[in-house]
């Protein structure tokens, strides 16, 4: 079993020259982006538990991508990109590896968009989606108002299917949606076989209803270079760039009114329109036929005018209400604060239900690993009571039970590390690397959370290899968000 892992904002291994031997290699020792020798602490206690129930059976796989927001479309994009390159080359190395894929904050916005692709592609392009067992993303942006927790499975609050554990009582779910509500959709094949977590104040996937304005600006940062702009502050550069960016947005719009005839007719407001144009996934309609209507029918249309102004009017007022509501609450204190933001929550997100969001993920996920180890069929047995609570046990021995994590992918990793501190684990192990060939005995020791160790399987040699370090050892601090990555053979 792979999991396939990405990680939020300052977590990307962005900055890794092509020579760095971390990287994951493919049979012609070409880097992939991709490394098993990289730890990230806020995805790594959902993987501890499956680590353990497989063994030498499981490889934690982290992605590489520029997890900044510089700009951000671009960012998730590369970010899908990579991991279906690494996905595809794992899979044409060890046909029968089974997949899992965990994505935290900018990270679960890829992990959700490769999750979507790999489920709505019946051609199986990257990956078989039956060889994905399951996908954990956690704070998505592009969540749906009114989404469980659990999407597209038979009780959308309670679990995925096939895992008879209760994540929280009763049917309620998060409010509002995430600021790239946009950019969702179905998940095809994988549908039952996705938990997507989001607390309540968490801003970057409950933002409030009736924001439209805000979801338009935010739809338009998506595209801007954010990371310039917070290095360097607002330049004339940055002042044009956002003046082409809203003037192509406008530009769309009025050609998406233009693609329906009846527009006026509708209820749809153009404010309704720019948020549905100026979301990162729009992909603008097909120019419309001539028309062929009589011009004195064009001409009926327009008496609809003045009933569409008028609602324009009220509409604007009802579908900006809750910008009020979001200025009251300081979104970005209540979100992203170190010692108590939303966004951090998940770690610690009981008091509501049985299990903390991350506990519940990496029992499932070690549920998942055991049904693979014995070969049975993934979505059709139901752990029993013992299993569970052994599970959950495990589950919870990876985190530090005091511990809160750090200011992390929206906002910079590196911004307000001095008072959150990040859960951490403190299993160790060998990590070996699998070869086509005869390799170096030669293995690279680290201590991080939780270990990987490359694909193997039964009956076949991947061919997915990676070349033999020296011995390093990985120290993680509960002051430096950063102190994941490897100290020796920096290619930074």
């Amino acid at each position: 079993m792979v999991a396939v892992t990405i990680s939020g904002r300052g977590g990307g291994m962005a900055n890794r020259d092509d020579d760095d031997p971390r990287w994951l290699r493919d049979a012609n020792s070409a880097p992939l982006p991709a490394s098993l020798e990289y730890g990230n602490r806020w995805v790594d206690p959902v993987l501890g538990p499956a680590g353990d129930e497989l063994g030498d059976g499981f490889a934690a796989v982290h992605i590489a991508y520029p997890a900044d927001l510089g700009s951000y479309d671009r960012a998730v994009e590369t970010g899908v990109a990579n991991a279906e390159q690494v996905m595809r080359a794992i899979g044409a190395a060890c046909p029968d590896t089974r997949f899992a894929i965990v994505g935290y904050s900018q990270g679960a916005d890829v992990a959700r968009r490769l999750a979507m692709g790999i489920g709505n592609d019946p051609n199986g392009s990257v990956v078989d989606a039956a060889h994905v067992l399951g996908v954990v993303v956690i704070a998505d942006p592009g969540r749906s108002i009114g989404d469980g927790a659990f999407p597209g499975a038979r009780d959308p609050f309670r679990g995925p299917d096939g895992f008879d554990l209760d994540y929280r009582t009763g049917t309620a779910t998060t409010p509002g949606s995430g600021l790239l509500g946009g950019t969702a959709g179905s998940f095809g094949a994988l549908d039952g076989r996705v938990a997507s977590f989001c607390s309540d104040g968490d801003f970057t996937c409950a933002a409030p209803e009736n924001i439209a304005l805000l979801r338009v600006l935010i739809n338009i940062g998506t595209a801007l270079e954010i990371e310039s702009l917070q290095t360097d502050g607002p330049t004339l550069d940055h002042a044009g760039e956002f003046a082409r960016i809203l003037t192509r947005t406008v530009v769309l719009a009025f050609a998406d009114i233009r693609s329906q005839p009846a527009w006026l007719t509708t209820d749809k407001s153009f404010l309704d329109v720019l948020v549905k144009v100026s979301a990162p996934t729009y992909v603008p309609s097909e120019p419309p036929a001539p028309s062929v209507e009589p011009t004195l029918g064009r001409l009926a249309s327009l008496t609809h005018l003045p009933r569409k102004t008028a609602e324009e009017i009220i509409g604007f007022v009802l579908d900006n209400r809750g910008l009020l509501d979001v200025v009251r609450s300081d979104p970005y204190d209540t979100t992203f604060a170190p010692d108590g933001g939303m966004h951090f929550d998940y770690w610690n997100d009981d008091t509501d239900k049985p299990h903390t969001s991350i506990d519940y993920a990496a029992a499932w996920l070690a549920h998942l690993g055991r049904q693979v180890a014995q070969g049975r069929t993934v979505d059709s047995a139901e752990p029993d009571e013992t299993t569970l609570e052994a599970t959950l046990v495990a589950a919870e021995r990876t985190l530090e039970p005091d511990a809160s994590p750090a200011n992390d992918p929206v906002v910079d990793e590196t911004s307000a590390t001095d008072t959150a501190v990040a859960p951490t684990t403190t299993r160790e192990r060998t990590l070996t690397s699998p070869t086509a060939t005869p390799g170096p005995d030669a293995a690279t020791t680290t201590s991080r959370t939780p270990s990987s160790v490359a694909p193997t399987h039964a009956d076949s040699t991947p061919v997915i290899t990676t070349p033999a370090a020296p011995t390093t050892t990985r120290a993680t601090s509960s002051e430096d968000p950063d102190t994941d990555s490897v100290t020796t053979h920096r290619g930074e």
